[in-house]
């Protein structure tokens, strides 16, 4: 097969707009807002840090792709910079998502309560394998401490709560290194 010409090196200014992100409008009409490559590289790198990313991190996305916790907090972005390994969920079906946990050996998958809710009332889990989870992240709403518990039971897997904006402040409880 004939390849095309190579595509040129294309020159990018750390500090110009990489994209424009809806605000929730929790406290006002929904608004664009401006990131920088500068700025959503580090959002996405000290996440990373902080879940303890790595080159081993095998992350899952099921949410909108579009949204800042998917994408960045620390997402997608954040596995790509650790040098992981990034899983795309085609829907939030309990069944799909844990096949793909199977069959990818995903351990890290960023959700929402509804969706921990729905996994933990489900049986569906119980026909795969799910050793290789290490960490469900939670974010939008407070994972309350009975449901927090079950998850670390039922799926030997530590949560970690993400809480942020699409302005770039996140907040983060830490989750130890994946080996």
């Amino acid at each position: 097969m004939a390849r095309g010409p190579a595509l040129a090196p294309v020159q990018v200014d750390a500090a110009e707009v990489t994209t424009m992100l809806l605000s929730g409008g929790t406290t006002s009409m929904s608004k664009l807002i401006p990131r920088t490559h500068r700025d959503y590289v580090l959002n996405a790198r000290l996440c990373g840090q902080a879940a303890g990313f790595n080159e081993n991190t095998v992350f899952m996305a099921i949410l909108p792709l579009g949204h800042n916790y998917n994408l960045a907090s620390p997402g997608i972005l954040g596995a790509f910079d650790a040098g992981g390994t990034v899983v795309l969920a085609p829907s939030t079906d309990t069944t799909e998502v844990f096949r793909l946990v199977e069959a990818e050996k995903v351990s890290v998958i960023a959700a929402v309560v509804p969706l921990i809710s729905a996994w933990l009332g489900s049986a569906e889990p119980d026909q795969f394998d799910v050793s290789s989870l290490q960490v469900v992240q939670n974010g939008g709403a407070r994972l309350a401490p009975e449901l927090r518990q079950r998850l670390m039971s039922r799926f030997h897997c530590k949560p970690q709560e993400i809480y942020g904006t699409a302005e770039g402040l996140i907040n983060m409880t830490f989750s130890l290194g994946f080996d």
